[in-house]
């Protein structure tokens, strides 16, 4: 089951997504969020800007994210950052394409966005081909844009159109 994210969730977002900042290199993160940072996170992603949490038997194994992409003082951007991270336990499972096409149905719904940008870390094959498989048009790439776990990292980024027709 899909559903938005609410505050009891908060704890296991964060080992999921902390995880990823210790272990990965999709996040450019160093420092695992706390708990204040948590209840932060979710209150900024509300209405138009979700978080959508993948729900199994009680477990949360995934989530979704949608983020106003560009900088905080210009409000003429009509595009919105997508995120999705998995737990371990379920990557593989389909847990993030679910999650990919309930966040891309959001921003449908939302009335501002008009485009999704995703900025993906350089060799991270499973999300490139997640979004390309969904309908994500190549848009680029930035070289040794961040360095992480001793390891200088690119970002590739993609782009849909969620224009309402």
């Amino acid at each position: 089951m899909i559903r938005k994210a609410m505050e009891n969730d908060i704890p296991v977002l964060l080992d999921i997504y902390n995880d990823s900042i210790l272990n990965g290199t999709a996040s450019f993160e160093e420092e695992p969020l706390t708990y204040e940072e948590g209840q932060r996170w979710l209150k900024e992603h509300q209405e138009a800007y979700p978080i959508l949490i993948f729900e199994d038997d009680g477990q949360l194994l995934g989530f979704a994210s949608l983020s106003p992409y560009g900088r905080k003082r210009e409000t003429a951007y009509c595009s919105a950052e997508i995120s999705i991270y998995v737990s371990k336990k379920a990557q593989g499972k389909g847990v993030g394409s679910r999650l990919m096409d309930a966040i891309i149905e959001a921003a449908y719904h939302a009335p501002k966005i008009k485009q999704l940008i995703s900025v993906i870390t350089e060799g991270n094959q499973g999300s490139i081909l997640l979004h390309e498989k969904k309908g994500f048009i190549y848009g680029g790439r930035l070289v040794n844009v961040a360095e992480k776990h001793n390891e200088l990292l690119s970002v590739v980024y993609y782009q849909k159109d969620v224009t309402k027709a």
